[in-house]
């Protein structure tokens, strides 16, 4: 966010310059703000402003070290620039300082003790480093922020917060993404062995698949109407109710189960070992730009004759379209017409290889052997450094050792199926 925009700091006047940098910044053309941005800052170098905006215009286009200096220039200038503090945690992040990280989120919480956005921000970095007490605690603070309002319900029933749930009628509404329902659906189980009565709002892609679970849950959509109920909660929210730590993740699999009539009624197998791929996230993702490949990167894999492949990919990128159709690989993910279809296709497999996308999630979930490639810097809750899942038993994981740099990580993949030959 670029100041005078967060109202921690406002410009008392601006020049056509910053005016035309604003407004190529606000349509996405990051390169040509730049420019202007650095045009104002080196005129003006003792100028906090003109440093941190700099640094924000920066930092939009990965250019991370670079953008990490402007914000030091802009802390040197006002130490009380709370933003210049969180965007440069932030810039940590990416470079998987997580602990200084947290350092500089707690600096920008003593000068904005208010601002929800430094509690948020290091809570997910407590998260990411298993302090999970600390992390769902902070967690919840993403409530206080407009750009979670699209999430947030309100009844008049009280939220749930671990409270005795026997008789009671539990409502849990689906959060964010696809993969945050698939991890949090582990605890309906749980939560029906209290003695609560489950009613699950989810996407339509979602409900079939959700249905499978133990615990005989309701499950509907956003728009029916919502039965009576008792208590309501965020799928997101229940570990923290739960007191969830490391050494007590609900972490047994399969939770989820695939339609037995679906799953045989894919192509036989033949005497070779079957592997899924999905190599592509959702494009309007965030961070889609660090988790996804392209199908030309995937090329050593695909040379292991010996394996049959299949494409688990819902939606394929525009630029794969014509190199999968030339390909070894089996699409079966573009018919898939919801998640159930999707499991039933995962069971059929042997194995799953997939960068972090909600099949991820769905292989985990299943009990599916299933490889994960992760970014430099990876999600919260795949950790940091383990090659292992506390959330999956069945997950290896793959980290990039740089930052945007795949080839080693695929070359690993690689040197594994080689080396394990029947085993998965």
């Amino acid at each position: 966010m670029l100041a005078g925009e967060s109202g921690c700091v406002s410009l008392a006047s601006m020049n056509d310059d910053e005016h035309q940098a604003r407004a190529l910044f606000a349509q996405g053309d990051f390169a040509e703000a730049e420019a202007l941005f650095r045009k104002r800052a080196l005129a003006a170098p003792d100028d906090p402003v003109a440093q941190y905006n700099l640094g924000v215009t920066l930092g939009k286009m990965d250019l991370v070290v670079e953008a990490m200096s402007f914000y030091r220039r802009t802390i040197e200038l006002n130490p009380g620039f709370a933003d210049a503090y969180i965007n440069f945690g932030t810039c940590l992040n990416e470079l998987n300082l997580i602990e200084q990280a947290q350092q500089s989120f707690a600096l920008a919480r003593q000068i904005a003790p208010d601002n929800p956005v430094p509690v948020l921000n290091a809570g997910i970095a407590a998260l990411a480093l298993g302090d999970y007490e600390t992390g769902w605690a902070a967690f919840a603070a993403r409530w206080q922020l407009p750009a979670y309002a699209k999430f947030k319900r309100a009844f008049a029933q009280p939220y749930w917060n671990g409270e005795e749930l026997a008789g009671k009628i539990l409502f849990l509404f689906a959060e964010q993404g696809f993969g945050d329902t698939l991890q949090m659906a582990r605890y309906v189980p749980l939560l029906a062995a209290r003695g609560a009565k489950i009613i699950i709002e989810a996407p339509p892609a979602l409900m079939r698949l959700l249905r499978s679970l133990n615990g005989a849950p309701r499950v509907i959509t956003k728009g029916e109407k919502i039965p009576v109920f008792d208590f309501y909660c965020s799928m997101l929210d229940i570990p923290r109710a739960f007191g969830t730590r490391l050494e007590n993740i609900p972490a047994q699999t399969p939770y989820l189960l695939a339609d037995a009539v679906e799953s045989a009624a894919f192509p036989a197998r033949s005497e070779k070992r079957r592997v899924g791929l999905c190599w592509a996230g959702r494009s309007s993702h965030e961070n889609d730009g660090k988790r996804s490949l392209k199908f030309s990167q995937l090329a050593p894999l695909l040379a292991h004759q010996e394996i049959e492949w299949i494409s688990l990919q819902r939606v394929v990128p525009d630029g794969d379209v014509s190199l999968l159709s030339y390909s070894p690989v089996w699409d079966w993910g573009r018919k898939f017409a919801d998640f159930g279809a999707a499991a039933a296709a995962v069971t059929a497999l042997d194995l799953v290889i997939t960068v972090d996308t909600a099949i991820a999630h769905l292989a985990g979930a299943l009990g599916k052997p299933v490889w994960v490639l992760l970014p430099f810097y990876a999600d919260w809750r795949w950790l940091t450094q383990r090659a292992d899942s506390p959330w999956y038993p069945t997950a290896r994981l793959f980290r990039q050792e740089r930052r945007c740099e795949w080839e080693a990580v695929l070359s690993e993949v690689e040197n594994q199926l080689s080396n394990i030959g029947d085993s998965f």
